[in-house]
């Protein structure tokens, strides 16, 4: 991932494990895991600031990172054969997006578009798989975790479609 100042995207200092795990915490993401299990898990996420109407990524990036939003809002949105692209999704805090790319490494399927001023723990494909490594239980209990949200998200898009059929 790149992080470019010019379009507001700012990384800060990733040595601060605490303040990463108190924001981790605070989101309440996580609360099937242990105190221990969040500080283990926040060394393997970095914290962006970023300023409102600024891309995550676009539709069809291939850049393989989720995110976890702290603080702030973040649309998800979809391109359709009209000149406007449909959101999908407005996420607040305790809401992550781009962990598919995390399990499938596919490029993106939606644009993720930062609505108002937002704080974001981000986790990279290369310190995920580390984290799998270094801490295996920590690992799949976070693929778990995620692999219920995708499910979550299809059973809910599913009895959407039903609608319009």
């Amino acid at each position: 991932m790149q992080y470019d100042t010019a379009n507001q995207l700012v990384l800060d200092d990733p040595t601060d494990v605490a303040a990463r795990a108190d924001l981790i915490d605070n989101t309440n993401w996580c609360n099937g895991f242990s105190w221990r299990q969040i500080e283990l898990m926040a060394r393997f996420f970095e914290v962006m600031h970023v300023r409102s109407d600024v891309v995550i990524f676009h539709e069809g990036d291939r850049d393989a990172y989720m995110c976890l939003v702290a603080e702030g809002v973040v649309h998800i949105s979809k391109e359709n054969s009209g000149p406007d692209a449909k959101v999908l999704a407005t996420l607040g805090p305790g809401k992550t997006f781009g962990e598919m790319s995390l399990v499938d490494g596919q490029p993106r399927s939606a644009t993720a578009i930062v609505r108002e001023d937002a704080t974001l723990l981000v986790m990279t494909d290369r310190k995920f798989k580390a984290m799998c490594n270094d801490f295996p239980r920590l690992g799949v209990k976070l693929l778990l975790m995620i692999a219920s949200m995708v499910s979550q998200r299809l059973r809910q898009t599913s009895g959407q479609v039903v609608d319009f059929l």
